[in-house]
Protein backbone atom coordinates (compact mmCIF):
# COMPACT_ATOMS: atom_id res chain seq x y z
CA UNK A 1 0.00 0.00 0.00
CA UNK A 2 1.46 3.50 -0.68
CA UNK A 3 2.13 5.52 1.93
CA UNK A 4 1.26 9.63 2.02
CA UNK A 5 3.77 12.10 3.92
CA UNK A 6 3.21 15.81 3.89
CA UNK A 7 5.69 17.83 1.96
CA UNK A 8 6.25 19.82 4.61
CA UNK A 9 7.19 17.08 7.35
CA UNK A 10 9.36 15.43 4.55
CA UNK A 11 11.84 18.85 4.29
CA UNK A 12 12.14 18.64 7.75
CA UNK A 13 13.89 15.36 7.93
CA UNK A 14 16.67 15.36 5.61
CA UNK A 15 18.04 12.00 5.27
CA UNK A 16 21.89 12.83 3.90
CA UNK A 17 24.25 9.45 5.03
CA UNK A 18 22.44 6.63 5.84
CA UNK A 19 25.60 3.21 5.79
CA UNK A 20 26.31 1.98 9.26
CA UNK A 21 28.61 4.23 11.23
CA UNK A 22 27.24 7.52 9.54
CA UNK A 23 25.12 10.13 11.17
CA UNK A 24 21.90 11.96 10.47
CA UNK A 25 20.59 15.39 11.80
CA UNK A 26 20.12 15.73 15.60
CA UNK A 27 16.31 15.08 17.36
CA UNK A 28 14.04 12.01 16.24
CA UNK A 29 12.56 12.12 12.79
CA UNK A 30 8.96 13.84 13.04
CA UNK A 31 7.56 10.63 12.05
CA UNK A 32 9.10 7.71 12.88
CA UNK A 33 7.58 5.84 9.95
CA UNK A 34 8.53 8.08 7.88
CA UNK A 35 12.47 8.26 9.42
CA UNK A 36 12.24 4.06 8.74
CA UNK A 37 11.20 4.98 5.20
CA UNK A 38 13.97 7.75 4.29
CA UNK A 39 16.41 5.51 5.50
CA UNK A 40 15.56 2.71 3.87
CA UNK A 41 15.35 4.73 0.77
CA UNK A 42 18.88 5.67 1.42
CA UNK A 43 20.82 2.65 1.84
CA UNK A 44 19.03 1.06 -0.99
CA UNK A 45 20.04 3.88 -3.47
CA UNK A 46 23.29 3.88 -2.01
CA UNK A 47 23.78 0.23 -2.73
CA UNK A 48 22.74 0.40 -6.14
CA UNK A 49 25.85 2.84 -6.91
CA UNK A 50 28.19 0.30 -5.45
CA UNK A 51 26.36 -2.50 -7.41
CA UNK A 52 26.99 -0.19 -10.34
CA UNK A 53 30.62 0.35 -9.35
CA UNK A 54 31.85 -2.89 -8.22
CA UNK A 55 29.45 -5.25 -10.21
CA UNK A 56 29.05 -7.98 -7.00
CA UNK A 57 25.44 -9.19 -7.74
CA UNK A 58 25.10 -11.70 -10.84
CA UNK A 59 23.25 -10.75 -13.91
CA UNK A 60 19.75 -11.94 -13.17
CA UNK A 61 20.35 -10.53 -9.35
CA UNK A 62 20.91 -7.38 -10.86
CA UNK A 63 17.66 -7.45 -12.88
CA UNK A 64 15.90 -8.20 -10.10
CA UNK A 65 17.35 -5.63 -8.11
CA UNK A 66 16.92 -2.77 -10.55
CA UNK A 67 13.39 -3.96 -10.37
CA UNK A 68 12.54 -2.90 -6.83
CA UNK A 69 15.05 0.29 -7.29
CA UNK A 70 12.30 1.36 -10.01
CA UNK A 71 9.38 0.55 -8.45
CA UNK A 72 10.81 1.86 -4.93
CA UNK A 73 11.40 5.29 -7.00
CA UNK A 74 8.13 5.56 -8.70
CA UNK A 75 5.96 4.99 -5.45
CA UNK A 76 8.37 7.95 -4.05
CA UNK A 77 8.24 10.15 -6.28
CA UNK A 78 4.81 10.17 -6.67
CA UNK A 79 5.01 11.17 -2.69
CA UNK A 80 7.69 12.82 -2.64
CA UNK A 81 9.74 16.06 -4.21
CA UNK A 82 11.76 15.09 -6.74
CA UNK A 83 14.82 17.28 -5.63
CA UNK A 84 14.44 15.88 -1.90
CA UNK A 85 15.11 12.33 -3.80
CA UNK A 86 17.80 13.23 -6.07
CA UNK A 87 19.67 14.84 -3.32
CA UNK A 88 18.93 11.96 -1.16
CA UNK A 89 20.64 9.77 -4.04
CA UNK A 90 23.58 12.17 -4.57
CA UNK A 91 24.13 11.91 -0.76
CA UNK A 92 24.16 8.12 -0.67
CA UNK A 93 26.21 7.80 -4.01
CA UNK A 94 29.10 10.09 -2.46
CA UNK A 95 28.98 7.52 0.47
CA UNK A 96 29.31 4.15 -1.54
CA UNK A 97 32.10 6.01 -3.25
CA UNK A 98 34.00 6.66 -0.18
CA UNK A 99 35.90 4.24 2.50
CA UNK A 100 34.81 1.69 3.79
CA UNK A 101 33.02 1.06 0.13
CA UNK A 102 35.47 2.53 -2.07
CA UNK A 103 37.57 -0.62 -2.80
CA UNK A 104 34.60 -3.00 -3.23
CA UNK A 105 35.47 -5.40 -0.93
CA UNK A 106 33.52 -7.17 1.71
CA UNK A 107 31.63 -4.52 3.04
CA UNK A 108 30.44 -3.23 -0.15
CA UNK A 109 29.23 -6.99 -1.01
CA UNK A 110 27.71 -7.48 2.93
CA UNK A 111 26.10 -3.58 1.84
CA UNK A 112 24.73 -4.58 -1.60
CA UNK A 113 23.61 -7.95 -0.33
CA UNK A 114 21.51 -6.40 2.51
CA UNK A 115 20.25 -4.08 0.79
CA UNK A 116 18.62 -6.26 -2.28
CA UNK A 117 16.92 -8.32 0.40
CA UNK A 118 15.53 -4.55 1.80
CA UNK A 119 14.72 -3.60 -1.52
CA UNK A 120 12.46 -6.10 -1.90
CA UNK A 121 10.89 -5.65 1.00
CA UNK A 122 9.92 -2.44 0.78
CA UNK A 123 9.18 -2.25 -2.86
CA UNK A 124 6.69 -4.84 -1.93
CA UNK A 125 5.47 -3.05 1.21
CA UNK A 126 4.85 -0.10 -1.21
CA UNK A 127 3.19 -1.64 -4.22
CA UNK A 128 2.09 -4.64 -3.14
CA UNK A 129 3.69 -6.38 -6.35
CA UNK A 130 6.38 -8.93 -6.28
CA UNK A 131 9.44 -9.84 -9.02
CA UNK A 132 9.02 -12.54 -11.43
CA UNK A 133 11.32 -12.65 -14.39
CA UNK A 134 7.89 -12.28 -16.69
CA UNK A 135 7.45 -8.85 -15.49
CA UNK A 136 10.69 -7.56 -16.09
CA UNK A 137 10.29 -9.17 -19.97
CA UNK A 138 6.56 -7.78 -20.14
CA UNK A 139 8.13 -4.65 -18.90
CA UNK A 140 8.61 -3.34 -22.55
CA UNK A 141 10.89 -0.69 -24.46
CA UNK A 142 6.86 0.09 -25.83
CA UNK A 143 5.30 0.83 -22.97
CA UNK A 144 7.82 3.01 -21.32
CA UNK A 145 8.06 4.97 -24.32
CA UNK A 146 4.46 5.40 -24.45
CA UNK A 147 4.69 6.49 -20.51
CA UNK A 148 7.85 8.97 -21.08
CA UNK A 149 6.01 10.22 -24.04
CA UNK A 150 2.65 11.42 -22.54
CA UNK A 151 4.54 12.65 -19.25
CA UNK A 152 6.57 14.67 -21.83
CA UNK A 153 3.92 16.23 -23.54
CA UNK A 154 2.50 16.78 -19.80
CA UNK A 155 5.28 18.55 -19.51
CA UNK A 156 5.52 20.78 -22.13
CA UNK A 157 1.64 21.65 -21.55
CA UNK A 158 1.95 22.21 -17.47
CA UNK A 159 6.18 22.64 -16.85
CA UNK A 160 5.45 20.81 -13.69
CA UNK A 161 9.56 20.49 -13.89
CA UNK A 162 11.75 22.72 -11.79
CA UNK A 163 13.51 25.23 -13.96
CA UNK A 164 17.05 24.00 -13.61
CA UNK A 165 16.47 20.48 -14.74
CA UNK A 166 13.64 21.24 -16.87
CA UNK A 167 16.22 21.52 -20.31
CA UNK A 168 17.90 18.50 -19.36
CA UNK A 169 14.73 16.25 -19.13
CA UNK A 170 13.88 17.62 -22.37
CA UNK A 171 16.81 16.87 -24.09
CA UNK A 172 17.75 13.57 -22.64
CA UNK A 173 13.76 13.14 -24.09
CA UNK A 174 14.81 13.78 -27.28
CA UNK A 175 18.06 12.13 -27.30
CA UNK A 176 16.15 8.89 -26.26
CA UNK A 177 13.40 9.41 -29.24
CA UNK A 178 16.51 10.01 -31.65
CA UNK A 179 18.59 6.66 -30.27
CA UNK A 180 14.90 4.78 -30.49
CA UNK A 181 14.17 5.43 -33.81
CA UNK A 182 17.47 4.67 -35.22
CA UNK A 183 17.47 1.25 -33.35
CA UNK A 184 13.61 0.38 -33.80
CA UNK A 185 12.78 2.30 -36.98
CA UNK A 186 11.12 5.04 -37.05
CA UNK A 187 7.88 3.46 -37.75
CA UNK A 188 7.96 1.75 -34.52
CA UNK A 189 8.00 5.53 -32.68
CA UNK A 190 5.57 7.13 -35.01
CA UNK A 191 2.83 4.25 -34.51
CA UNK A 192 2.91 5.07 -30.50
CA UNK A 193 2.94 8.46 -31.23
CA UNK A 194 0.20 8.68 -33.41
CA UNK A 195 -1.85 6.16 -30.90
CA UNK A 196 -1.01 8.82 -28.21
CA UNK A 197 -1.49 11.98 -30.07
CA UNK A 198 -5.32 10.67 -31.05
CA UNK A 199 -6.27 9.87 -27.69
CA UNK A 200 -4.05 12.60 -25.90
CA UNK A 201 -7.36 14.65 -24.76
CA UNK A 202 -8.91 11.61 -23.27
CA UNK A 203 -5.41 10.87 -21.29
CA UNK A 204 -5.05 14.81 -20.45
CA UNK A 205 -8.59 14.29 -18.67
CA UNK A 206 -7.51 11.41 -17.12
CA UNK A 207 -3.92 12.87 -15.51
CA UNK A 208 -5.76 15.76 -14.04
CA UNK A 209 -3.90 18.47 -16.15
CA UNK A 210 -2.37 20.53 -15.16
CA UNK A 211 -3.04 19.36 -11.88
CA UNK A 212 -1.63 17.52 -8.46
CA UNK A 213 -2.23 14.29 -10.48
CA UNK A 214 -0.27 15.21 -13.95
CA UNK A 215 2.56 17.22 -11.62
CA UNK A 216 2.86 13.27 -10.11
CA UNK A 217 2.84 11.43 -13.50
CA UNK A 218 5.65 13.46 -14.55
CA UNK A 219 7.53 13.14 -11.77
CA UNK A 220 7.69 9.17 -11.76
CA UNK A 221 7.93 9.28 -15.65
CA UNK A 222 11.89 10.50 -14.75
CA UNK A 223 12.52 7.05 -13.32
CA UNK A 224 11.79 5.71 -16.38
CA UNK A 225 13.59 8.05 -18.78
CA UNK A 226 16.74 7.29 -16.52
CA UNK A 227 16.37 3.73 -17.50
CA UNK A 228 15.94 3.96 -21.07
CA UNK A 229 18.36 6.56 -21.29
CA UNK A 230 20.81 3.29 -20.16
CA UNK A 231 19.27 1.58 -22.58
CA UNK A 232 19.46 4.02 -25.48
Amino acid sequence: MRRQFPLTTLLTFFVLLTFPGTSHPEGPPANAELGRLLNQYATIAGAWHLDSRCQILNTPERKEFNWYVEKINVSMMKEVDFAFLRNLQLSSGKVASSEPYAACGDKAKEVVLGSFKLAKTVSYELTGEAYSPDKQSGDTAERRYEFVYIAMQIEQKCSHLPADIRPDVLSVFEKIRKNMKQKNGEEFITQIERRIESQKQAVFEKAGVCSTRSHALVNASLEAIRNLEKEY
